[in-house]
């Protein structure tokens, strides 16, 4: 299945989880001057137009990264990301995961992106043969038409062994989650030294799957040659009971499935991330939340 389009999706809420987790991981491999390779699976367009027709259907960006930009105070943990977002719509444009690493990343680095889908992935080589918004020197990028679960298996351990893996899969159906599951306990043999990012969403019709998939990553990498720990990320929105879930062939009926929120799992998580998530997730909660019913949780696994 290759239904999944992410503009309609661009800027929402669970956008606003990962994209700032993922500044905050990058800001700590940038903050050595060292190289470091990371491979995105499932990489979309690059760039969103949030006027587009298909976004504003939907509207989830108003309660996502319109809502965040909007607010006071914003926590000093995620000035690199706002102020990002800002530069990338001044520009014209809202940036998806590829295009934040890209630009955020050093020339010394190796980005890997990967997109199965044959109309996300033409435009999104159009769209990083684009300047980068920072202006300065790109890092090195590989854009791969193929499967990232694959490309996975195939591409680790890369030469540069310092690095990260960020996952974003859109979970059609329910085999993904055990491809996920599977996926990510290989290449954390294959590539111990690796940073792993998950993203995974919250939904009440899902939630079994969703922790199956979680306890498999864990007991694999917890009984692995190189144990380390876990970082469990989640940002609600709502309450879980809080919308009525359907199957998701029933999407384009009057009551389609809705995240509540979404979570990150981070395998082998850098030093201070519980920390400096923590403050995030107190602010986004509180800012994102609907009718005061924000809340979020960190926990080591």
């Amino acid at each position: 299945m290759l239904s999944y389009r992410h503009i309609f999706h661009a800027g929402n809420h669970a956008d606003v989880l990962k994209h700032s987790t993922l500044t905050i991981l990058l800001e700590h491999f940038n903050a050595k001057n060292k190289p470091y390779t990371l491979i995105d699976t499932h990489a979309g367009a690059g760039r969103y137009n949030l006027d587009d027709e298909r976004a504003q259907k939907t509207g989830e960006a108003a309660n996502g990264i319109n809502r965040l930009l909007d607010a006071p105070d914003i926590p000093e943990g995620i000035h690199q990301y706002t102020d990002f977002i800002r530069k990338c719509l001044r520009e014209g444009f809202y940036p998806g995961s590829p295009e934040i690493e890209r630009s955020l990343m050093n020339a010394q680095d190796s980005l890997i992106v990967c997109e199965l889908h044959n109309t996300e992935i033409d435009i999104l080589r159009r769209n990083m043969k684009l300047p980068a918004v920072t202006g300065q020197k790109a890092c090195k990028v590989q854009i791969h038409h193929r499967d990232g679960y694959e490309a996975l298996y195939a591409l680790t351990p890369p030469p540069v062994k310092r690095g990260m893996v960020f996952t974003d899969p859109s979970y059609e159906d329910t085999a993904e989650y055990i491809q996920t599951a599977d996926a990510f306990a290989a290449v954390h043999t294959r590539w111990p030294a690796a940073v792993l990012t998950l993203w995974y969403p919250l939904l009440a019709h899902r939630r079994i799957e969703c922790g199956t998939m979680k306890q498999k990553i864990t007991a694999e990498v917890k009984s692995s040659a190189v144990p380390c720990s876990i970082l469990d990320v989640q940002l609600l929105v709502n309450t879980e009971d809080s919308h009525t879930e359907t199957a998701a062939a029933d999407m384009l009926k009057d009551n389609p499935p809705r995240l509540y929120g979404s979570g990150m799992l981070i395998v082998n998580y850098p030093w201070k991330t519980d920390e400096k998530l923590s403050a995030v997730l107190t602010y986004l909660a509180r800012t994102l939340g609907t009718d005061n019913h924000g809340s979020w949780s960190v926990k080591i696994l």
